[in-house]
This record gives C-alpha cells, sequence and structure tokens, in this order.
C-alpha cells in the first residue's frame, strides 16, 4: 500500500489533473534525480521559464512499508520543490498534503517511481484562477482599494474614486491626494501588481485633445514620485468610447459617471 504525498494548492484534483504535465522518474529507494532525469529537467524548465507551476505529485513503487513510502514521497517532492523554487513561479498558496489513500500502480514499476508536475503555460496565466476553479469572495460594496484590488483577476477593472483635475487639464488637484496615496502604498506593498491607468471624459463625442490619455499619464507620473516602479503602471487614454451614460449625458451624475479613471488589473 502506498500514500500520495502532495505539494498542492488548494484547488480540487479534477481540476488539478487536468493541467499541463511534466513527470521526472527517480531510481528505487531514492528521492534525488538520476543524470538522465537532471538533464531531462534542465531542458523542460528552459522550454518553460515563463510557466507557472501549480501542483506537484509525489509517488512511489510498491516495495517497502507504507510509513517508508509516505517518508520517501514526501522527500521526492521537498527535493523537486528546491530545485524548481529558484528558476520557475509557483503558487504562493501551496501546503504538503498527504491524502491518504493508494494510488493506481502501473506494472511497469519504474513508472510509480515518480513526481508529476502540474502547471500554467504562460498564454494561460491571465485567467489562472478560472482555470483552477477558484471562487471570488464576496466583496463589500464598501471595501477599501485594496481590498478591491486583492480581490481581483487579471483583466477585471476597478474605478478610482475621487480623483480630480483642472478643468479641461491634466493638472490634478490636491483633493485627489488620498487616493493616490493608497493606491501608491498598494503598488509599493505588492511589487508584482500591474496595472493599466484608463481615462474616460465626458459631454463630447471624440477627444479632440486626447485629455484622456494626458489624465491617464499623469496619474502614472504622480505614482512615480512615490518610488512606484515604472514597469507597474502603463496608462491608456479612452476618451468617450465607453461611456456609461449615452452622450449628451442628462445630468451632472452621468457627465461624472463618464468622466472617470480606472485601474485594469494587468498582472497580480
Amino acid at each position: 500500500m502506498k500514500k500520495l504525498f502532495v505539494l498542492c494548492c488548494v484547488v480540487c484534483l479534477q481540476i488539478v489533473t487536468a493541467q499541463n504535465k511534466f513527470t521526472v522518474y527517480f531510481d528505487t529507494d531514492k528521492y534525488e534525480l538520476s543524470e538522465p532525469q537532471v538533464d531531462s529537467l534542465a531542458n523542460w524548465i528552459k522550454q518553460n521559464r515563463s510557466s507557472k507551476i501549480i501542483s506537484m505529485h509525489g509517488f512511489t513503487d510498491q516495495v517497502g512499508t507504507v510509513i517508508y513510502n509516505d517518508t520517501l514521497s514526501q522527500k521526492r517532492v521537498q527535493n523537486m520543490y528546491h530545485l524548481l523554487k529558484p528558476y520557475l513561479q509557483i503558487r504562493d498558496d501551496f501546503e504538503l498534503q498527504s491524502f491518504g489513500k493508494n494510488h493506481d500502480l502501473e506494472k511497469d514499476q519504474a513508472k510509480n517511481r515518480r513526481v508529476d508536475i502540474f502547471y500554467l503555460k504562460e498564454d494561460e496565466l491571465a485567467l489562472e484562477n478560472q482555470i483552477l476553479g477558484i471562487q471570488r469572495q464576496p466583496i463589500s460594496p464598501h471595501a477599501t482599494l485594496a481590498e478591491k484590488v486583492n480581490n481581483a483577476w487579471v483583466g477585471d477593472k476597478i474605478e478610482l474614486p475621487n480623483i480630480y483635475f483642472r478643468i479641461d487639464t491634466f493638472a490634478m488637484l490636491p483633493q485627489s491626494k488620498p487616493i493616490m496615496d493608497e493606491l501608491a502604498n498598494i503598488l509599493l506593498q505588492n511589487p508584482n501588481l500591474v496595472i493599466e491607468v484608463q481615462g474616460h471624459i465626458c459631454c463630447q463625442p471624440r477627444d479632440t485633445r486626447d485629455l484622456s490619455t494626458q489624465r491617464a499619464k499623469q496619474i502614472k507620473r504622480v505614482l512615480m514620485r512615490y518610488g512606484v516602479k515604472e514597469h507597474q503602471v502603463r496608462f491608456k487614454g479612452l476618451g468617450s468610447t465607453q461611456p456609461r451614460f449615452t452622450i449628451p449625458e442628462q445630468s451632472e451624475a452621468e457627465r461624472a459617471a463618464n468622466r472617470r479613471v480606472e485601474i485594469e488589473i494587468i498582472k497580480n
């Protein structure tokens, strides 16, 4: 009887096992790779430097006691984790877990002495949470900007409240400082976070002066002054191409809704 040790994120097995998989094999009673397997692993790493590991499953063959094989499979997974960590992204929410069940043994015992590595390719990372079946946490309408960002997925847009500019200019008014302080702090505390600042205008069908772009660019400039890394902030002007209310608007509330600044989560 053998147990399966798993280094995994907290997701359902049926979801995890549907992902891309790479396997390394071990000699009998060994938890370190043989030279041919080291070469195989190195070649896989070279081809997947932009991929992200989501879990690792360790197995043993049927030789030996349950306790012995539990320890051996755990060492195999731990060894692989330490080998891969310097080179590839690995989800933060990994844990070492024993399922306490037998796995389906292959007739070829050599195939049972292995670690399966499950991973997402670069073009899948934008939908990482959706692919893994991770559910969004309910969030209050009164949540702080930090709470909204922490709960956001790649592609989500979040409106920045209380950003004010002088009329017909990109000069930011002092009343904008509290939300800029908060946004800068979020970016400084999350160096892997990348956002795109998107500017919108109201009242006219065309942004003839490209004011929306200039305002979005100004927000990036201000964030740089806080010490935010340049690569963390992109900017784009969308003019009046995405109004919430038909132009011309019927009230100041509608104009304010159209005249807004949003951030889109590019990477988190």
